[in-house]
Formats: C-alpha cells, structure tokens, sequence
C-alpha cells in the first residue's frame, strides 16, 4: 500500500520536498531478489516489511490484522496489491472516487511474466500492458468477508487448473519450465467480485518484461522476481492514476533513478563490483531517457497553472540528474581503478593477448553480468591448456631416406616461417628486399609441400598456416611503410582455418593467433580490400595513396607536362600540314594538266603531270591521332600512377595474392 502522504503536493512552488521524496523511497522499495531471499536484512526500511506482511505473511499465505477488514484498510487514492505466485497473477484493490456511485471499490488484476512461447516468439523483450483487466466492486462484503482471504491464499499456491502442460509420447504432462496461467484470476475471480456487470475502464501502462528461455538451457529459465514486479508495477500504476500518464511517468523515472542513486552510495563498497557496473550502466541509460522525457515534457502547450507545475518537475528532474550523475562519476572511478588494476595482474601472469569475444558465458550468467575475476580465472586456465607443449617435428611413418630429406626442408621453412619471421618484422630488422626473399622462400615451399603432403590433411594444414603467415607477414610490413594500408580490410578469407586438421596445441594456438590478427584488422579497418579489383574509385586504396605520396604526384605533374609538350607539338604540326595543304591546293588551283603528242600525231595526258602529282600529294597528306597518356577523372590518373610507382611491399603482396588464388584453383 503506497503512502498517500508522499504522493500529496502540499508544499507550495515545490511539486515534491527532498525529504517527503527520500520518505517515499524507504518505504516503497524491495531490493530485488527471489521471493523466497527476500528477508529483513536485504529491505531498506522495516516500515515497509511491516506494512506489507499485514496482508502477506509469506508468498504463500495472506491474513488481515484482527479486528480490521480489506475495505477497513484502504483509503481513497491508496491501493492494495496482492502477489498471486501461483496464479502468475497481482492484485490489485483501490477505493473508487467518491463521485462515483455504482461501486465502492475497483480491483484490477495483470499478468506478471510471459509464457516461454511468447517470450521465444518475441523479437527482443515482450511488453505487458498493466492493468489487463479492471472490474468495479459493488458489494464491500466480499472483501471483508474470510471466503475472499481464503481463495486468495489458495490462489498463491500453484493449482493444477493453471500449471501449463505439454504432450510428450502422446501423454499429457505438467510443464514445469513454464510459468502459470491467469486464467482463474482473470475468468473466475474478478467476474465474481463485480458480479458480472462489466469492464472499469482505466489508465493502462506498458512494461517492458527482461526473462529469458534458452532451449539450451531451458531447465533453468531466468526470470526476474515476481514479487519485484508487482511492486514496480503497482507503484508506476498509482503514481499514473493519481497524476496523469505524462507526469506519473515521469515521477515514476525520477524515483527510480533516485532509488539507484541511493543503494549505489548506500552500499559503496559493499557490492560487488560487477553489480556496480550494471547499476552504473542501468543508470546511464535512464539518466539518458529521464531527460529526454523532460524536455518533451516542458515544450507541450499548458495553461498558467500547467506551467508552474511543469517548471517544478524540471526542478526537481535536474537536482535527481545532477545527484546522479554525481554518483555515477564518483563510482566510475573506483569501477576503472579495479578493473586497470586486474588487467594488468593478469595482463603479468600470461605471455598471450587476453580475447573475451571467444569465451561463452551464457551458461554462468544468467543473463547478469560475469563475476570478472572467476571469468577471468576461467579464460587464463582455458588458454594455458590450449597452448600445451612446444611444436615438435614427427615425419609421417614409412618415411624414406630421401622424403625424410624432403621434410626436414619442409620443417625448416616452416619454423622459419613460425618463429622467426615474425620477430624479424616486430623488430624491423630487415632489409628492404624481405618482401622478395619471403616471396621466393613461398615459391619454393609450396610446390615441395603440395606434392609431400597430398595425402596427408595434418601436414597440408600447416601448409595452410605458413601461407597464411607469410601473407601476414607481408601485411605487417606494408602497413608500417604505408600507414593508410590500415584503413583497408585485409582480404584474407580466414574461415579456411576453421576447416584445417591441427592435432597440436601448438598448432591450435599458432592458427588462433593468425586468426585473431586478421579478425582484428578488419574489425577496425573502415574500407573494403580492393586490391585484386580492376575497379576504381575515389575512395580505392591506389587513389588514396596516390593523392598524398609526393613521389607519385611528382611522377603525375611529369606525365601531365610531358602530354602538354605532345599536345603542342601535334598542334604546331597540324598548323604546318594545313598551311602546306592550302598551298598545294592554290598550287593545284593555278596549274594545269601536261599533255604530250605521240608518234601517231594524238594528244596523251603525261604520265609526269605536275599538276595531277600535287592532286596526289594532297590525298596521301595525313596526321597520326594524338592520344593523351592519362584519362580525364582524376582518381583514374592517381591509379595508373600508382601502377607506375607501385610501392616494393605492394608488389610483393599482390604477387603473393595472386599466387594464393592459382594455387586454390588448381
């Protein structure tokens, strides 16, 4: 039952004084725990245990103090909510205004959790609407009478009508993974407590319910306690029956943000850190949505009274936000102290990159957050177990003289490969040839290592593995020389090592750690790889590169003057051919065919005319097309540039490439 004085506005240019708030917060809030945990020690005042175990003793049982009756108890704006465990059910009780004169009293009644269909069939959380179902009381002898405390003492126990069931080998069976269904509350009582006369129509609110029912563990299906929400519930419903949707909602926010801003500073350095961390994160995000509320809240249209009363929620929003924000940067604090604190103790105790993505806490959680050092505990053992022992040598059985000799070779370039590759290039100690040699050592290798182990899946996985380290190798040192080269995605495909037969542990490790690299890399790159592409745009890696490296744009600035000399050498020539054209045809103009007398006394064009040779000249006269060097766009000039001016590490890279594709597919 919430307390009227409270909820009552009696102060005036104050919608709620800090000390009436702080009241309210004692005497309304459970810590959340199970019904069946939740003692004195966890509440925060004993006031409310009191006020509460006046009506329910236990999550089973009810009773009404001696000489005092339910209708006895209730007040005009209070109510009284009753937990209905085994029915999956609350509540709730309140006197009806006094304006209104068919009915003394108003129960309503909603569901407390989901069925395990509803919440899988949800894309997220389901939402409840509360009340689902309000009725009006007309005869207060009802509630006063011990029939009624007795069925709802029956209902909180769990009753065969409303335990769900499941037909397993064509036989009924009660499903206990399954929550109750509310059916006797919703289709017997509340029909009885009005008599049947109809619906109460009331002011509803939506609550979002956080269960969870995983079929891989569906046995212990986590939902949040039931108890818990009916408190939560019942209090959002009567700060919205007494205030209105808008601003009963927005008290509700307030109190709750100032009900974790309390425990937190309460219970400093009591809770455990990772508790402290989701009540950190919990208030965030309410911080967040309490002010956007505000602000909508405060930009509506009101009257004049509206507007003081608007400016009083603003009021007391901002001390509540500035309270906790407060408290959640003096938290933050000590939370990133610690957790610095443990992350370099254990960042000391192991030789390998600490990676939590790969690590399943589903089972151990329950949907709360880890208990960090146990988790971290965990990982550490689970890594140490994978690196086993040292990578050893064995050939495969019935090895011959001269295949042993093959694969002692093979086993050189591998460890070269594996151990000291790698150091070479953290420790930039190599010459700017490394690129060539790594290449050539891959050159060699790979017809030698595709012919030994054709028949062997172990050693063609380390086969695998060493490409897929020289190819990192490569990349390590293409993006020290050219720091954009990060931007980019490596285009290394690393789901073939998923598929790989690696019998070491040393072997599962050396493939984890290419995996990780490449899976890094591309998480933190923003741009595709388009380096096996003969697409461009602006935005491609060559054009890039391109456009800030001084050597290609000294290179681009020689191409483009040396097209400007071809340019006005073809326009100086064409000049000189059609002032040499016109002239041969003025020429032509001013002349005339010769003609020649044979023996025979007839007339014969010559075979030497002057002016048909100039006709002739003029129709062999010809200019060869200029062609520019470089088309027009200019991220086409930077890419061909590039290609020009292609970086050492770069050639290597796509030659490597390039292999790797005629390798799997031939």
């Amino acid at each position: 039952m919430l307390p009227q004085h409270a909820m009552n506005p009696s102060e005036e240019g104050s919608y709620m004084t800090k000390e009436k708030f702080n009241s309210l917060l004692l005497e309304v809030f459970f810590f959340k725990k199970l019904p069946c945990e939740e003692v004195e020690e966890n509440c925060d005042c004993c006031v409310c245990i009191e006020s509460w175990r006046q009506t329910q003793t236990s999550p089973n049982t009810i009773s009404i103090p001696h000489g005092k009756s339910l209708s006895s108890m209730l007040d005009e704006q209070d109510i009284m909510p009753f937990y209905l465990k085994g029915n999956n059910a609350c509540l709730v009780v309140r006197k009806a205004s006094s304006d209104i004169t068919d009915y003394k009293f108003i129960a309503t009644a909603f569901q407390i959790h989901p069925t395990n269909q509803e919440l899988m069939s949800n894309q997220g959380y389901p939402i409840i609407t509360a009340p689902e179902m309000s009725v009006g009381v007309y005869d207060d002898c009802l509630l006063k009478s011990e029939d009624f405390i007795d069925q709802l003492q029956t209902l909180c126990m769990h009753l065969e009508e409303s335990i769900p069931t499941s037909s397993k080998h064509h036989r009924k069976q009660a499903e206990v993974r399954d929550v109750a269904s509310p059916k006797l509350v919703f289709e017997w009582l509340l029909p009885t407590l009005s008599d049947n006369v109809g619906h109460v129509p009331l002011t509803t609110i939506q609550k979002k319910v956080r269960n969870s029912v995983q079929w891989k563990d569906c046995l212990k299906p986590y939902r949040r306690s039931g108890l818990w929400m009916c408190i939560k519930t019942c209090l959002h419903l009567n700060l919205v029956w007494l205030f209105g949707i808008e601003k009963g909602t927005l008290l509700y926010k307030i109190f709750m943000l100032q009900l974790m801003s309390y425990l937190c500073l309460k219970s400093k350095g009591k809770l455990s850190h990772d508790l402290v961390m989701q009540m950190l994160s919990k208030m965030s995000v309410r911080m967040a949505k309490l002010e956007t509320m505000i602000e909508n809240y405060s930009t509506r249209t009101a009257d004049k009274d509206m507007i003081v009363d608007i400016q009083a929620c603003e009021s007391l929003t901002n001390l509540v936000l500035q309270k906790s924000l407060e408290v959640v940067e003096k938290l933050r604090l000590g939370v990133d102290h610690w957790w610095s604190k443990t992350m370099e103790t254990f960042s000391k105790e192991n030789s390998f990159a600490m990676n939590f993505d790969r690590v399943d806490v589903k089972k151990d959680i329950r949907l709360s957050l880890p208990k960090s050092s146990e988790h971290l505990n965990g990982f550490k053992q689970l890594q140490h177990n994978t690196i086993g022992k040292l990578y050893e040598h064995k050939p495969p059985k019935d090895t011959g003289s001269s295949e042993r000799d093959d694969f002692e070779y093979l086993c050189a370039i591998e460890d070269f490969i594996r151990k000291d590759m790698v150091n070479t290039i953290v420790q930039q100690d190599y010459s700017i040839h490394y690129s060539s040699e790594l290449f050539d050592k891959l050159k060699q290798y790979h017809p030698k290592a595709m012919k030994f182990y054709k028949n062997d899946p172990v050693g063609k996985s380390r086969l695998f593995l060493a490409v897929f380290n020289i190819v990192r190798g490569l990349h390590m040192i293409a993006v020290k020389n050219m720091p954009l080269l990060a931007k980019y995605k490596s285009g290394v495909d690393v789901s073939t090592i998923q598929s790989l037969l690696l019998c070491s542990q040393a072997d599962l490790q050396y493939a984890y750690e290419l995996e990780h690299y490449f899976n890094e890399h591309d998480q933190s790159a923003s741009n595709n790889s388009d380096f096996l592409y003969d697409t461009f745009s602006p935005q491609s890696f060559c054009v890039r590169y391109a456009e800030g490296n001084e050597s290609m744009k000294k290179t681009l600035q020689q191409i483009l003057d040396r097209m400007e000399q071809k340019k006005e050498q073809k326009l100086r020539e064409v000049r000189e051919m059609k002032e040499k054209y016109e002239n041969l045809q003025r020429e032509i103009r001013n002349s005339k065919c010769e003609y020649n007398v044979d023996k025979f006394g007839y007339s014969r064009h010559s075979r030497w005319c002057h002016k048909c040779n100039l006709v002739n000249e003029c129709s062999n006269m010809n200019i060869f097309i200029y062609e520019k060097d470089l088309p027009e766009e200019p991220y086409l000039r930077n890419a061909i540039v590039f290609e020009l001016n292609l970086p050492h590490s770069m050639v290597t890279k796509g030659c490597i490439s390039h292999f790797m594709l005629n390798a799997k597919t031939s």
